[in-house]
């Protein structure tokens, strides 16, 4: 991506930083006016402000259970990619790009899937290595 102009920088939300204040303030004023609360915003903010493991950010407690969120410390990492220049590289994009419903594009994954699998092509899920609990 990056040899085709298609990486755009990324931005660390890291307490302390202008970016993470903004981002926090925008969280706060949403969830203000919101009757619940963002796991993916609140785990971004808990992470910049050096959160990690299974330490479950104070705002999200009553919908996440102990033991069910990891943070990561990378979580506070925002990068930027061209659209056009993902798509182009993309092998799935151009398969999916008529799909009208998820059920239409699953059942497109679901095809091509069977098709690598046949043809011996297809690749192991590779997992994050697992934290330690």
């Amino acid at each position: 991506l990056t040899a085709a102009r298609g990486f755009l920088g990324c931005a660390s939300l890291h307490a302390g930083t202008q970016p993470h204040t903004i981002y926090k303030k925008c969280i706060d004023h949403l969830q203000g006016r919101a009757n619940f609360r963002s796991v993916i915003a609140n785990s971004i903010v808990a992470s910049g402000e050096g959160g990690s493991g299974f330490n479950v950010p104070e705002e999200l407690r009553r919908r996440i259970p102990h033991g069910t969120l990891y943070l990561w410390p990378l979580m506070c990492m925002h990068w930027a990619f061209s659209i056009t220049a993902v798509y182009n590289r993309s092998l799935l994009a151009p398969l999916l790009v008529e799909s009208q419903t998820i059920d239409e594009m699953y059942t497109v994954l679901r095809q091509l899937r069977n098709k690598l699998h046949k043809e011996g092509k297809l690749q192991k899920v590779e997992m994050l290595p697992a934290p330690a609990m």
